[in-house]
């Protein structure tokens, strides 16, 4: 059985445009948000400057609007795929309802911010993705 992590986000009336839809760019804040809330659940894991992540590519499907009536909105986030120095996250953007909005999958890359250069993935960053792995 497959666990997702699923963060709950409170929309606020500036993430709409004009026509009163979310705007497209709110989607992908929205799953950094649930990105940085997964990877603050293990507080085992000690991060900086030797020891970080960052995104190396993004997709994002749109599937249909959100309204600030939509919030809040959750965002369940799961992992794809994990490699030696990168992995792949799929967060789920869906409405109050459970309606999904948006499927948003990146891949992130180990990092070290002193050199910066990419880097295996830590034991304990391999733990605690394992625990989210979706079984393919």
């Amino acid at each position: 059985m497959t666990t997702t992590f699923r963060a709950t986000i409170e929309m606020r009336w500036t993430d709409c445009d004009l026509l009163g839809h979310v705007n497209n760019a709110k989607f992908i804040e929205f799953a950094q948000d649930a990105r940085i809330r997964f990877f603050g659940e293990d507080s085992t894991i000690t991060w900086g400057r030797d020891n970080s992540m960052v995104v190396r590519h993004m997709e994002v499907d749109y599937e249909r609007p959100l309204f600030l009536t939509s919030s809040p909105i959750h965002v369940d986030v799961s992992i794809l795929k994990i490699g030696n120095s990168s992995c792949t996250i799929r967060h789920d953007i869906c409405d109050k309802d459970g309606n999904r909005a948006a499927r948003v999958d990146a891949v992130l890359v180990g990092f070290d911010g002193k050199t910066n250069t990419s880097k295996p993935l830590s034991d304990e960053i391999k733990t605690l993705l394992s625990k989210y792995l979706v079984e393919s």
